[in-house]
């Protein structure tokens, strides 16, 4: 088998293998709509897209370019105690980058949920969204360390799994417990 054959098969591999990971969590998202919208209230599910806009502006702010970063200067050097010291650095400013709005999230959860909901009603769920974007970019930097080592098949799987609980989660919070939004981002 030629060299740009066998390139081109291998991207395409990882092109499917990485690919799983993102179609199933838009499937995973349209599972859940008929199960969250009967099982919450109007204004409850109304709110989740509005905390979803926020948390979706707030982790593309950390995550701005240190992905495509990481990876640039990982591959620009090959001694391997320059690349220990990039994937260190990249994970400290990672967690800088999303504490930073995390904390100030926590601390004004019920002034950010009037202003944004109209109702302090949201500020417990404002409040787990203000950790799960601190753990959801440390699970960015997670995949990206997966991606370097080039391990499209436990990239894949790992992000089914976390598909999987955050879905079963969200249906055992919202359904069987009645928890509504604070549920949903539990």
């Amino acid at each position: 088998m030629n060299l740009s054959l066998r390139t081109i098969l291998s991207l395409s591999w990882q092109s499917v293998a990485y690919g799983v990971g993102v179609v199933g969590s838009q499937v995973v998202v349209y599972l859940m709509l008929p199960v969250l919208t009967h099982n919450m209230s109007k204004e409850e599910y109304g709110a989740i897209p509005v905390i979803l806009a926020l948390f979706g502006f707030l982790n593309m702010l950390t995550n701005a370019g240190l992905p495509s970063a990481t990876f640039q200067f990982y591959n620009n050097t090959e001694d391997e105690k320059e690349r220990q010291l990039t994937l260190g650095g990249s994970q400290f400013l990672f967690f800088i980058f999303a504490a930073i709005p995390a904390i100030l999230m926590v601390l004004y959860a019920r002034q950010i949920s009037t202003f944004l909901l109209g109702s302090e009603e949201y500020t417990l769920a404002l409040k787990l969204v203000a950790c799960y974007l601190l753990t959801d970019t440390m699970n960015t930097f997670g995949e990206i360390v997966l991606r370097i080592q080039v391990r499209p098949l436990i990239s894949s799987i790992h992000s089914i799994f976390m598909m999987g609980c955050q879905m079963g989660l969200s249906i055992l919070f919202v359904v069987k417990y009645k928890m509504g939004v604070t549920g949903y981002w539990l």
